[in-house]
């Protein structure tokens, strides 16, 4: 694996590592609406799964080889982008409403950035492999979508 493609690789894990400490963070900012609280730190669960697997990529390129759909410019970009939202958000939180409208944006806009999108093996049966790890978080920007429209707190009710 050349350097440029390892340190794609390092930039994209660390672009879900800072989203998960994001949602991490919310979810200790919400702790007062249990549902809530319980959706934000599967959704930071999964963005640490999301990480993994670029690290994962990292020991399979010994054997495998793969191209990337995103550019290192771009995924720098991605990075400073959610860096600078959690250096925003540490200093003014949001509404739980508008955490939650952040989150699913995020989620929208870097979605490009997650292993099966943005690396594409020789091999299928590792897109396979990819593809079928990255079935679960579909659920996720539909879960937050969902407490947006419908919270499940009572609490969350008069907090609009």
């Amino acid at each position: 694996m050349s350097s440029d493609s390892a340190e794609l690789l390092d930039i994209c894990g660390r672009i879900e590592k800072l989203t998960s400490e994001l949602y991490y963070y919310f979810s200790g900012l919400y702790r007062d609406l249990p549902d809530l609280t319980r959706l934000w730190i599967k959704t930071a669960q999964e963005e640490e799964n999301h990480m993994f697997q670029f690290q994962m990529a990292v020991r399979l390129s010994k054997s495998a080889t793969f191209t990337t759909s995103v550019s290192m410019t771009h995924a720098q970009q991605a990075f400073d982008m959610i860096s600078g939202v959690q250096e925003r958000v540490r200093k003014n939180p949001p509404t739980w409403h508008n955490a939650l409208k952040l989150a699913i944006e995020l989620e929208e806009r870097m979605s490009r950035f997650h292993t099966n999108s943005a690396l594409i093996f020789d091999d299928e049966t590792f897109n396979s492999l990819y593809q079928a790890m990255m079935k679960h978080d579909e659920d996720h920007i539909r879960a937050l979508s969902s407490y947006l429209e419908t919270p499940t707190d009572q609490e969350a009710l008069s907090l609009v």
